[in-house]
């Protein structure tokens, strides 16, 4: 006779938006190719401060900096090498399993320049950490960009 398989151990935790909540540090890097004419392909890299209001609310700030892997930086916005600091406005949702979706708005200077959409999963059952990938990248106009991002962001003590 054929035996079940049984878990051991405690349930299953369910996620709630109210899971992640307080100060977050995050990182990020990724590649991207500008769609315009001569607009080259360049890396991406980025550090930042998230805070997360537990009602799916969310604001912050990034510097990142971006680099030409081929073709120099004609077209570039950042200029060679260049950095931005971006003020960070948006919304963040997770189903009980810990996986969700965070919608950003980039604003530089109080204009939006970018959005994107990222897909998340928790780390933790505490929702201290999780990782995060871009799935819509646009410009402030809704354009879209080739990017793909991939990052993680911890709760800070």
């Amino acid at each position: 006779m054929a035996r079940k398989a049984q878990r051991v151990g405690a349930k299953r935790h369910r996620f709630r938006v109210a899971d992640f909540s307080g100060e977050y540090s995050f990182r990020f890097q990724g590649f991207g190719r500008r769609l315009a004419p001569g607009k080259n392909a360049f890396h991406l890299i980025g550090i930042g401060r998230l805070t997360l209001d537990g009602a799916g609310h969310l604001t912050g700030g990034q510097v990142s900096t971006i680099c030409p892997i081929t073709g120099g930086m004609d077209g570039m916005d950042h200029g060679a090498f260049g950095s931005r600091r971006f003020d960070l406005v948006g919304t963040y949702s997770i189903n009980s399993y810990g996986v969700g979706t965070v919608t950003i708005d980039f604003k530089f200077h109080g204009t939006v320049v970018n959005k994107d959409t990222f897909a998340v999963v928790a780390t933790s059952n505490s929702g201290a950490s999780f990782w995060l990938i871009s799935t819509a990248p646009q410009t402030g106009g809704g354009a879209p960009v080739e990017e793909l991002v991939s990052g993680e962001a911890i709760r800070l003590a």
